[in-house]
């Protein structure tokens, strides 16, 4: 009977950790939510167009541009279940936030590591994650999806089935941001040794499989659709340049992602001391973290390159390095919880670990600045107008737009089918300038 009480206990807290972290999630978000968040950027808006014109004509590749094309499925899908709406976009972005932690949490327990609900949370608690996973935007979905593969592929176990989970997990990572293309080439040699020395071929060969499908599938369709297997970088570059951040001495290249991880976001910097201290110094984190760690490094290797080469992402550097926080804060964790263990008492180490943690999430947040609130960035007014529009049932419409405002409305109307775009309106810079709306009537 005592048999059956403790299994029935263990059940319940086995339930327990993955509900308490999905609420404090939930809460989490939506504090985010009603502290004004509204938007990354523009991006936010034009992405959800996308993702309702993909909803009212699927087809394999919804942009037809150099974004990858995982998230409009996603999105395009929940838009094809419950409506296509920007209230949509926006639930869904929710939910995949917290799916994203979920995910995360479930690798950190697959890999045995403690505290995992505790780490999965705070990973995505740092502004940045914390803004990401309720933008429309695929970043806090693709770091989801990328820590929780390369961390369950860095086990130094014999390959098993739930293998090919993780791989896919990193196949969906490569079809939402490039930078998971980087975690995919850090996986190939660990599977590959993985298999080899317990000569598991068949199943390393289809973990890896899996992990070049991504970056080769995308590369052979954009030979197929474009003439040209790397058109996707050609057009970023002509962004970059366009937008005016190419360019500058090779140090400032070279140095701008660094720069980003060790001097914008000081928690970050903090983060990266403790974890690579803990790799050097004890053996128990080198074995969890020095893998996944090295997977961190060639995500930064990757960026520093495109950077060089006009390749890398153009608007908030720092959300191109969201895959590596999640496994920088859960390194930096086991590495405190490790010092601390090995002086003082348990429950004294988890104190000190919590204490941490609460320093490392919380302490940034009165200082952060949060994207897309300035006054110059607000995309309630087209909001609503979209809104408004969209109750009035006018259809079609030309859109006389002055820059990106227009998607914002756009993306509220919620039918991109209807609309028209006109070449943008002249306006002197300084000078207040709406998006025109008109009636569109045929001659």
């Amino acid at each position: 009977m005592s048999g059956e009480k403790a299994d029935a206990s263990a059940s319940r807290a086995a339930w327990l950790e993955p509900v308490a972290l999905v609420l404090a999630k939930c809460a989490l978000s939506y504090l985010v939510l009603r502290g004004g968040f509204a938007q990354i950027s523009d991006d936010d808006y034009s992405r959800t167009v996308i993702a309702e014109q993909f909803a009212h004509a699927p087809r394999l590749d919804p942009s037809g541009t150099s974004w990858l094309p995982f998230p409009f499925w996603v999105y395009g899908t929940s838009m094809l279940a419950f409506g296509r709406s920007l209230a949509v976009a926006r639930a869904t972005a929710f939910v995949l936030g917290v799916c994203a932690t979920l995910l995360f949490w479930w690798a950190l327990r697959a890999r045995h590591v403690a505290g995992a609900a505790v780490i999965a949370f705070a990973a995505f608690a740092l502004p940045w994650m914390a803004w990401l996973s309720v933008a429309t935007v695929p970043e806090a979905l693709t770091a989801g999806l990328a820590s929780a593969g390369i961390l369950g592929l860095s086990a130094r176990e014999p390959l098993a089935r739930r293998d090919l989970v993780f791989a896919a997990c990193i196949l969906a990572a490569c079809l939402c941001r490039y930078e998971a293309w980087a975690v995919a080439l850090a996986a190939v040699p660990i599977v590959a040794r993985r298999a080899w020395n317990t000569k598991q071929r068949e199943l390393g060969a289809a973990v890896v499989a899996l992990l070049a499908l991504g970056p080769f599938g995308w590369l052979a369709w954009n030979a197929h659709a474009h003439g040209d297997a790397l058109h996707f970088l050609l057009r970023v570059a002509r962004f970059r340049q366009r937008s005016g951040q190419a360019g500058g001495s090779l140090l400032t290249q070279l140095w701008f992602y660094p720069g980003v991880v060790l001097g914008d976001q000081k928690e970050i910097a903090a983060l990266v001391v403790l974890a690579v201290l803990g790799v050097a110094l004890r053996k128990d984190v080198r074995d969890a973290f020095a893998r996944p760690l090295g997977a961190c490094l060639t995500v930064l290797l990757f960026l520093v390159y495109g950077a060089l080469n006009d390749g890398a992402p153009t608007h908030h550097p720092a959300r191109a390095l969201c895959i590596v926080y999640p496994l920088l804060v859960a390194a930096a964790f086991t590495s405190v919880r490790a010092w601390t263990t090995a002086r003082v008492s348990l429950r004294a180490s988890w104190a000190a670990s919590l204490a941490f943690v609460f320093a490392i999430v919380a302490l940034p947040w009165p200082g952060a600045e949060r994207p897309g609130s300035s006054a110059a960035e607000d995309r309630a007014p087209e909001i609503a107008r979209g809104l408004s529009l969209r109750a009035s049932g006018k259809r079609p419409l030309v859109l006389t737009p002055c820059a990106y405002e227009h998607l914002a409305l756009i993306a509220a109307y919620g039918a991109p089918e209807d609309v028209t775009i006109e070449p943008p309106q002249a306006h002197a810079e300084g000078i207040v300038c709406n998006v025109l709306v008109t009636e569109h009537r045929s001659p």
